[in-house]
């Protein structure tokens, strides 16, 4: 039998050596065919070693050095081979491999573009580019791969490999759109509705995340899979309360999975629950300490905390050249994520015109106001947040005591009720503070979130004056919906009804209609630049009347907000924004005004 083996092996090497290359060695074919892949490469190494033109040798090396897992040695071989055969693409191919298997990405990449440069058109080159200008982080590149191949191939499968590319290199508007057209083709790719979700998810868009995983739940059914990307995007959408529900399950099955920590840590935190955040926080650190993902979750999750001390100036002008600028300085000492104490004050300064209807009542032209006071913020529980600032006022009327007293009440993912209080004079004119007008304020902010695309504010305020027994009411609805949500920037439309009126029309120094109706249209609108900058533009146009019209007329105004070092140690704010009201009342055709607001936080 042994005599038999020995035979039909002699026979399959001689048919091997005979169809393959006459030249090559007998004694290292037989060795190959015998799993002698040592014994093989020495036969090779001696002949390659005498004639190093020898390719089909060099071949022959690389795999059995592949074989025996001894990269160096077939790394070695192939550029030895490419000092002779400097224009060949196979070789460079060949090399790019070995380099793949000893984890050096970036020479790996190096030889793939050189067989590239020599075989522009090769797919499997190309395709091999492309995934080493993912695992080096060249996404660009890898994006032209691909697209080089779709343009040769229709292969659309490739789309959703462009889309993980784009993806990954922060191109989520191409990176959507590539999967959508992929999604069009093979609507029962499962793995594709995940990968979709997550980009809308990352770019912002939480209304489509949500279509794109019911629409898998009603093609597969649910999993836990859908469920993980579900709780996420409920998370970041600050529904906390339904993303609890989809992710503690999940995580009591794996409790070291990175993805369900992170969503936790988020769900906490806009559950207003920031110590438990922070814990969290910690154990997502724990996972994956060097992540810039984890990161940027501690600088989301901690900036809010942070002791700060704020400087800001403002400036207003109106048609009736009332001008009112304020400066301010405030300290912030965060005692712990729960409980804040602050302390400032400031200068608030009016000014008119000579000729104008709302000069002291004494003819000068200005008055002033300074105010300080101390305050305390305290988050209770999950649901309750108070905030209280008590000071004294100092102005031309004398010295009275000012304060102010806010409430959050979280109810509900959906709902959330602001509560606010406030005594003080009524800094809306000279006159109105030469007259000693003090205003008591209060009023109440409902935001509904009933779906991921609307958002409905409902807010009421009642105002009343102590100088002239005068009151005022005001009541404001406000629904908008999401339009546009983009990598860079969002847009939001929506309507706003708002009134208000006095008690009594009286010559204190303020506008005091009876009734004063507006109605708009409204968009709301963010362009990022990066994570820490933006531009926050809000903007309304309709009309207006008050009891002195006989018809409605033209209105509107817009306000621009830039945000820079968000999470950093310094912020800027700059603010701006115009008013244009086609008025018969205070002194002309129209009312405009104009304003402009600058503030610097340091954070420690």
């Amino acid at each position: 039998m042994e005599k038999m083996k020995t035979f039909f092996i002699g026979i399959w090497i001689f048919f091997l050596g005979s169809v393959l290359s006459a030249q090559v060695p007998y004694d290292g074919l037989k060795a190959e065919m015998e799993g002698r892949w040592h014994d093989a490469a020495k036969v090779y190494e001696k002949v390659v070693s005498e004639d190093p033109a020898r390719l089909d040798l060099t071949y022959r090396l690389n795999d059995i050095y592949a074989e025996l897992k001894d990269y160096k040695r077939a790394e070695s071989a192939l550029k030895k081979a490419l000092k002779h055969y400097p224009e060949n693409a196979t070789l460079y191919a060949k090399l790019s491999q070995v380099l793949v298997l000893q984890k050096q990405p970036k020479a790996a990449l190096s030889a793939i573009k050189k067989a590239i440069a020599l075989k522009p058109d090769n797919i499997e080159y190309l395709r091999t580019q492309a995934s080493l200008a993912n695992w080096n982080g060249d996404y660009p590149l890898a994006v032209r791969s691909y697209q080089q191949i779709l343009d040769n191939t229709k292969d659309h499968q490739v789309l959703m490999q462009m889309a993980l590319s784009n993806s990954w290199n922060g191109q989520l508007d191409i990176a959507t759109q590539s999967f959508k057209e992929y999604l069009a083709a093979y609507p029962d790719e499962k793995k594709v509705y995940a990968d979709y979700a997550k980009t809308e998810i990352w770019r912002g868009n939480y209304p489509e995340a949500e279509k794109i995983l019911d629409a898998y739940v009603q093609r597969f059914g649910d999993d836990d899979t859908m469920r993980k990307i579900r709780a996420d995007l409920y998370a970041r959408a600050e529904w906390p309360d339904a993303s609890h529900l989809l992710y503690a399950p999940l995580l009591e099955k794996n409790q070291d999975d990175y993805m369900l920590n992170y969503t936790k840590t988020l769900a906490l935190f806009y559950d207003q629950r920031p110590i438990e955040a922070i814990e969290s926080l910690e154990k997502v650190e724990e996972l994956q300490p060097k992540s810039k993902d984890s990161m940027d979750l501690r600088k989301f999750v901690t900036t809010r905390y942070r002791s700060k001390v704020q400087g800001s100036g403002f400036y207003f002008q109106d048609i009736d050249n009332i001008k009112h600028a304020i400066a301010s300085l405030y300290g912030t000492y965060y005692i712990d994520p729960h409980t804040s104490i602050y302390a400032g004050g400031e200068y608030d300064y009016l000014e008119a015109s000579s000729s104008s209807a709302y000069i002291n009542i004494d003819g000068t032209r200005s008055s002033a106001v300074t105010r300080g006071g101390i305050g305390v913020s305290h988050r209770f529980n999950q649901y309750l947040e108070a905030d209280l600032l008590l000071g004294q006022e100092e102005g031309d009327d004398g010295s009275i005591p000012f304060g102010r007293a806010e409430a959050r009440i979280d109810m509900h993912d959906k709902s959330t009720l602001f509560l606010n209080a406030s005594h003080g004079y009524y800094m809306i004119s000279p006159r109105s503070v030469s007259m000693g007008v003090e205003r008591t304020h209060t009023g109440a902010l409902l935001e509904l979130r009933p779906t991921l695309s609307d958002t409905i504010l409902i807010q009421g305020e009642y105002d009343m004056f102590s100088s002239d027994t005068n009151s005022r009411w005001s009541g404001l609805v406000a629904p908008r919906h999401a339009v546009v949500r983009r990598e860079s920037w969002s847009m939001d439309l929506g309507v706003k009804a708002w009134l208000f009126g006095f008690d009594k029309n009286m010559d204190q120094g303020y506008y005091d209609p009876e009734l004063f109706e507006s109605y708009m249209g409204t968009v709301h609108a963010n362009y990022r630049f990066s994570q820490d900058n933006e531009l926050f533009i809000m903007g309304g146009a309709g009309v207006i009347r008050d009891d002195t019209m006989d018809a409605y007329r033209a209105g509107g105004n817009i306000d621009l907000i830039g945000t820079f070092g968000i999470y950093e140690d310094w912020q800027l704010q700059v603010r701006t924004g115009y008013m244009n009201n086609q008025l018969e009342t205070w002194g002309g055709d129209y009312y405009d005004a104009y304003y402009l607001g600058l503030s610097i936080l340091r954070r420690f």
